[in-house]
């Protein structure tokens, strides 16, 4: 009956299958509600955990024949199964049958997030959710948190047989910044994603679904939500995925103006029409100031870190020493050492 029913979701297109995720979650009590252009689909729980996943897959086509070797537990299709991430809709529809989480299944996950990038333009605060569950990783046992730091949300996913990996994107990539909540990508048993060559391992996909149904059957705690600091080439500490300008966020600036930018000094984001370009990078009006110049033979913005001096780039050093038929300039603080050099008494012939 469950490999009926993932085949079925496999093979269906994104307009059928929202249409038939509507009517799966309507009979299960909830209103759902469709963002524009069908870019997501989202309906409020009584739990508060919101199950995320995306409908959409990078193959051109649908598959036409899907195979399922009950032996190994192994599906595929000629076509690209597309479990990327049929699957992890599959286990959002089989968890809510009996914990009424919320849910949100988004379009363009592939594309950068836009189905997501929608839903946060439409709903841009946190629904009253205290953590975020995305199904949509590959592989076994696997939990990938992104950028939160939140140590004590990841041993609380930890205790129920996941383990810690690394991921690049992922709808909570976006939404867990954004509504400044704890957020986990969970696996969901497929392999070889994006190729023709992608395997769905049921026994792995439905094990995850145990494990979830396992911790919502508990008191869901509430951690406190802490994002992951970088630092840039000055050891300073900045978070890349959520900060302010203007008393926007990053995403409210990207939804309103069309060039926005992060400094690379501080990291914090900008309209770019407020920025200076410097070494094909971009800096903070304060920023440039205090840690970046133009050359005075170039016209070029470069940083001072790494540069033979102020005024010249590294570029038009030599051209400079060439062409100048003035002291060359000096590094800072070689002014206190020639100072402390006259200072000092002559030598005399008696003393040689």
């Amino acid at each position: 009956m469950k490999i009926n029913k993932i085949e079925k979701i496999v093979k269906l297109s994104e307009r059928k299958l929202y249409r038939y995720l509507r009517k799966e979650l309507e009979k299960l009590g909830y209103s759902p509600k469709e963002g524009k252009k069908s870019s997501y689909l989202y309906a409020k729980g009584t739990i508060p955990v919101l199950l995320i996943a995306h409908t959409d897959t990078v193959h051109y086509g649908l598959p036409k024949e899907v195979f399922y070797d009950p032996a190994r537990g192994v599906m595929w299709s000629p076509e690209g199964l597309g479990a990327d991430d049929r699957a992890g809709v599959f286990a959002v529809l089989e968890l809510v049958q009996h914990y009424k989480c919320g849910v949100l299944f988004c379009s363009g996950e592939e594309s950068g997030g836009t189905g997501v990038r929608q839903f946060l333009a439409e709903h841009p605060f946190n629904q009253g959710y205290l953590m975020g569950i995305e199904l949509d990783r590959c592989g076994t046992l696997d939990c990938v948190f992104y950028d939160n730091n939140s140590n004590q949300f990841h041993d609380y996913i930890q205790d129920f047989g996941f383990v810690k990996a690394w991921g690049s994107f992922s709808d909570i990539s976006i939404l867990g910044p954004a509504w400044r909540f704890n957020t986990v990508n969970l696996s969901v048993g497929y392999e070889d994603e994006h190729t023709k060559q992608e395997r769905l391992y049921v026994r792995d996909l439905l094990s995850t679904i145990d494990r979830i149904e396992n911790m919502l059957s508990r008191a869901i705690p509430k951690f406190e939500y802490e994002e992951y600091k970088y630092y840039n080439r000055f050891g300073k500490g900045i978070t890349y995925t959520y900060d302010y300008y203007d008393g926007y966020s990053q995403y409210e600036l990207w939804q309103k103006y069309d060039d926005v930018e992060r400094c690379s000094l501080c990291g914090k984001t900008y309209v770019v029409e407020y920025m200076k370009e410097v070494e094909d990078v971009y800096a903070c009006s304060a920023c440039f100031k205090s840690g970046c110049f133009t050359c005075d033979i170039c016209g070029e913005n470069y940083f001072l870190y790494g540069q033979p001096t102020e005024g010249v780039c590294v570029d038009c050093w030599y051209d400079y020493i060439e062409r100048s038929a003035s002291p060359l300039p000096k590094h800072r603080g070689e002014e206190d050492e020639d100072a402390e050099e006259g200072k000092r008494l002559p030598v005399r012939k008696e003393d040689i």
